[in-house]
């Protein structure tokens, strides 16, 4: 029988990861982005010199992802498609965690236990593969950062899957397993904070799935809440404001500078994430190719009015609460899964106010929806028995299952290619912004527009980032970095005057502002201006000593200085 079940486990595993390979392929060797270049391309350095303790260093509170991501550049270097290969083999794992979550919670619960095991295993490997091929996974494996999201993701859900394993009598050793259960959950928290509701979630499982008395809810209550605070005070010690120890420790000290650096209040966010909550059910249930966007700029809800949409999305908030709570009892599965929904879309909603939307949030959360369709499922399975045209009904059945997974996995294939091209993938991003007023969040657009001129300054397309670049210091004008990028696109065009003003500006803002420095320093070399240029190369080399490529063009200036060939 173990077996039987190992090589079962294999085959799902092939499966998966071959399916997953198969519609990501056309994304694997896609440049890194985003926090993907500044957290690890750009750390290839650091890598190379201080090993192992110097990556973990680069984002301590993440220490697992970022030994992970150490171990894959020892192996295949800073090849973007190993990194992204890895986190499909890390999903296809995940997805066999799904499955059998959904299994157990099948089997347990009395409004689905009469499903036959045949159809409960049919309902856990389809619900599976259409989490492992949605397109929302994109942003989990080929946003090769947000490994931490699917690292978080896979210890969260199997840590769920032990508890449920031990509660239902799987285990031997149910105190092994509670020890396995704790270890899991200290690791979630170690790849991503937002891991940190599984012991509500246990609560929501003992209440639903298990029908326990409120007393011996309590006292689990209790017994939860002591890991928890164990767990969360070890991780708390390793949390900074983006990752940076300077900036401050602690999550209250984070989250705080997160709302200034916002300029929202909790009660704005609140408003505003009962209107994205909607967007998320919408990108599990129907993830069409123009709406998933990896970033969104917001309006932000100032009042119930205002935007006039606020009220109807804050009130349908209140309701799906309030629906879960009540059919709890009746439809556990149904129940549980909304409330795993809900609670796990709070931490980073309310936390990293920032930005009120990112795709890979629903990653974690979407557990919760595979749930209600597996009870919908069960009892559509149940109420077919019977039935004198069950084999056409079947059928259809098996039709439609098939349709959804073809569905999800074109869909992603479509994203993938997305993936493949920078420009097209900011682009589109950027196209999609909406009017920037005194309402819209400006972080993301910012970040957005960066983005893609990053992309066009590769690219060549000077012209385009200059007009890219000058947007984005109509929004940001007081930021020297902005200044510096501007300046840059500039002196490709030709447009040496304006390039110099620039970075005068910039160093005026910021005198000690490295890349300010050494690329003014660059213009004023090009310009045969070498004597001004050693100054600035000076200051730069004296500010980063360990900057090959600034000593190089610093003794370039001093050879032309004294009028030696370069």
């Amino acid at each position: 029988m173990k077996r039987s079940r190992l090589l079962s486990t294999l085959m799902l595993f092939a499966i998966f990861f071959g399916a997953a390979l198969a519609v990501n392929y056309a994304g694997l060797n896609a440049p890194m982005t985003y926090d993907s270049r500044g957290l690890i391309e750009d750390s290839r350095k650091i890598f190379d010199a201080q090993g192992l303790n110097g990556a973990v260093a680069i984002f301590p509170q993440r220490p697992l992802p970022m030994i992970t991501f150490y171990l894959n550049y020892l192996v295949g270097g800073m090849e973007p498609a190993w990194f992204r290969v890895v986190n499909l083999a890390i999903l296809a794992v995940l997805g066999i965690i799904v499955f059998l979550v959904v299994d157990l919670i099948l089997n347990l619960t009395p409004g689905t236990s009469g499903t036959s095991p045949t159809a409960r295993r049919f309902i856990g490997v389809l619900l599976a593969l259409l989490f492992v091929l949605h397109p929302l996974q994109t942003y989990v494996t080929l946003y090769i950062w947000q490994r931490t999201a699917l690292m978080a993701c896979l210890f969260y859900y199997a840590a769920l899957a032990v508890y449920l394993a031990v509660r239902t009598g799987l285990f031997r050793r149910p105190a092994a397993g509670y020890v396995l259960c704790v270890a899991f959950f200290l690791c979630a928290l170690l790849s991503k904070e937002n891991s940190f509701t599984l012991p509500f979630v246990l609560v929501m499982a003992e209440i639903a799935l298990f029908r326990e008395k409120w007393r011996t809810v309590a006292l689990s209550a209790v017994v939860f809440g002591l890991v928890f605070a164990a767990c969360v005070g070890v991780s708390s010690t390793l949390q900074h404001p983006h990752g940076k120890e300077h900036l401050g420790t602690g999550i209250l000290e984070t989250v705080l500078l997160y709302y200034h650096e916002s300029g929202v209040t909790l009660g704005e966010v609140i408003l505003t994430q009962s209107r994205v909550l909607f967007r998320y059910v919408a990108l599990i249930l129907i993830p069409l190719p123009s709406s998933l966007l990896l970033t969104s700029p917001q309006v932000v809800s100032r009042s119930l009015l205002d935007p006039a949409e606020t009220l109807p999305a804050f009130i349908g908030s209140v309701a799906l609460i309030l629906l879960s709570i009540l059919i709890i009892r009746k439809r556990p599965v149904a129940g549980f899964g909304m409330l795993f929904f809900l609670v796990n879309l709070l931490p980073e909603a309310l936390f990293v106010p920032q930005y009120s939307f990112f795709a890979y949030r629903a990653v974690l959360p979407m557990l919760g929806i595979l749930l209600v369709i597996a009870d919908i499922a069960s009892v559509a399975a149940e109420k077919l028995v019977g039935r004198h045209d069950l084999r056409l009904v079947r059928a259809v059945l098996v039709g439609l299952a098939a349709a959804s997974v073809l569905f999800v996995a074109g869909v992603t294939s479509i994203r993938a290619t997305i993936w493949s091209d920078n420009i097209r993938f900011w682009r589109e991003a950027v196209d999609n912004l909406p009017p920037l007023d005194g309402r819209v969040e400006r972080l993301p657009a910012i970040q957005a527009l960066n983005n893609l001129g990053v992309a066009l300054m590769k690219k060549g397309s000077y012209l385009e980032a200059a007009q890219t670049y000058e947007n984005v210091l109509k929004l940001e004008p007081t930021d020297p970095r902005k200044r510096v990028l501007l300046a840059a696109a500039y002196a490709e065009l030709g447009k040496t005057s304006e390039a110099e003003a620039l970075f005068k500006e910039a160093l005026a803002m910021k005198p000690n502002h490295v890349p300010a420095l050494a690329q003014y320093g660059t213009l004023l070399m090009a310009l045969d201006r070498d004597s001004e240029a050693v100054e600035y190369l000076r200051k730069a080399a004296g500010l980063a000593p360990t900057d090959a490529a600034i000593k190089e063009l610093l003794e370039k200036a001093k050879r032309g200085t004294f009028g030696s060939s370069r």
